[in-house]
């Protein structure tokens, strides 16, 4: 699947990346490598780069083909994490995917479906009007700042015990208590079983920032999953029935399903009545059918 997005904001960063000295990163797109690593800046938590590629799309753009994927998202992630620790103003990207289907059904009424649709003439280039409005937007905007915005609330509160406002914080990162909660409940990756720590990732159902404090320690509003699993259930590409079963969204081609083992008997190891809240939220608010 080749990249459709422009990077226009980040173009000067690729000019300076060096050229790519070959393996699995050397077709994949540096951009959304930088995207990537900036994202997981701003959470806290460095993926293996490896696993990084294995969701990158390809790239027939000059300054982002051949050049080093690796060194792209190391670049991202010191980016991110800089603006995590301090707050200040660092290089940010264009909106995913997930963040306009947010926009258009928080912003715009859309329906869901009628969102995917739109973003899909979007990747198609039948659709840039609503694109340049989304980037204009103070909705953009806000989402650039979010998380830091309702990380310093949480630090600001005057009632909670620093414990508490430690262990919320945490939570968003996918660490101390939440963490060491889901993995005592699920034991391994929730789809997969794997017990591998070093690539499983602690996250939230019901996103973070619209959740209240106890929610965001709640252990059944929480997921540990693989990082691809992981990835692309924070992005609203994946989702869950009420009975666990696996939900695709209708802009994941099954092309990339393949690449990525992805079948429909994938499911959740188990589920209870206490996750259908956070479940039912995910497939209403953050899923893109």
């Amino acid at each position: 699947m080749d990249c459709k997005k422009r990077h226009d904001e980040i173009q000067a960063i690729m000019a300076k990346l060096p050229p790519s000295q070959g393996g699995p990163g050397r077709h994949k797109c540096a951009a959304c490598a930088y995207e990537e690593g900036y994202k997981d800046g701003l959470n806290g938590h460095k993926r293996d780069v490896a696993l990084v590629l294995l969701s990158l799309p390809e790239s027939q753009a000059r300054n982002q083909r051949h050049k080093s994927c690796e060194v792209a998202y190391e670049w991202g992630y010191q980016a991110g994490d800089l603006q995590r620790k301090n707050g200040e103003s660092a290089s940010t990207t264009e909106g995913y995917e997930y963040d306009l289907f947010q926009y258009l059904i928080v912003e715009k009424k859309e329906s869901p479906q009628q969102s995917v649709q739109l973003i899909k003439r979007i990747k198609d280039h039948k659709e840039s009007t609503l694109e340049e409005e989304y980037k204009k937007s103070d909705f953009h905007k806000r989402i650039q700042n979010s998380i830091l915005s309702e990380i310093r609330r949480v630090k600001n509160n005057k009632i909670l015990s620093k414990t508490e406002k430690d262990s919320i914080v945490k939570s968003r990162l996918g660490q101390g208590i939440f963490r060491s909660s889901l993995i005592s409940y699920w034991g391994g990756c929730a789809i997969s079983d794997s017990k591998q720590k070093a690539v499983l990732i602690a996250s939230h159902i019901k996103p973070w920032k619209v959740s209240n404090n106890t929610e965001r320690l709640d252990v059944y509003n929480g997921l540990l999953l693989q990082a691809n699993y992981d990835r692309l259930f924070d992005n609203g590409y994946i989702s869950f029935d009420m009975s666990g079963k696996i939900l695709y969204s209708s802009l994941l081609p099954v092309s990339e399903r393949k690449i990525l083992h992805l079948t429909d008997d994938v499911c959740l190891r188990k589920i209870e009545e206490a996750h259908q809240k956070y479940f039912k939220y995910h497939r209403e608010y953050c899923f893109m059918p």
